[in-house]
């Protein structure tokens, strides 16, 4: 299998992981006791948009085999995932995403790597 293949499926397997993070987070917010903690959630919830939004395109690059814009939106789904630390650091809160940021961060890592093997197409 080359690169392109197995960052596809890998698209796809972090997509669902983001999901099933999205909707833990919504849980988190049903008892999360302050008002820090929720906006740190809340901002949670919009960053797996913005990384959902990115393996979307990310998706669609790779059916192009457009390799600059698939290593962007990698990136851009790797730093979504640093950033969420930041909130809970600020509410002096242990962030109860912890495993699922880790392990995201971990995924968008490889990705990240993966991504810098697909070739670049040279259109003349």
């Amino acid at each position: 299998m080359d690169a392109v293949t197995v960052l596809e499926m890998q698209v796809d397997a972090f997509k669902k992981r983001v999901k099933a993070a999205r909707k833990l987070a919504k849980q988190e917010l049903k008892t999360a006791p302050m008002p820090l903690v929720r906006r740190a959630l809340n901002l949670y919830k919009s960053y797996y948009l913005d990384v959902g939004d990115n393996l979307g395109a990310c998706k669609r690059a790779i059916s192009f085999r457009d390799a600059v814009t698939i290593r962007a939106t990698m990136s851009m789904a790797a730093q979504d995932m640093q950033n969420c630390d930041e909130e809970f650091r600020k509410a002096g809160s242990k962030n109860p995403m912890e495993d699922h940021k880790r392990s995201l961060i971990e995924m968008s890592e490889i990705y990240r790597t993966l991504s810098n093997m697909v070739p670049y197409e040279h259109s003349h």
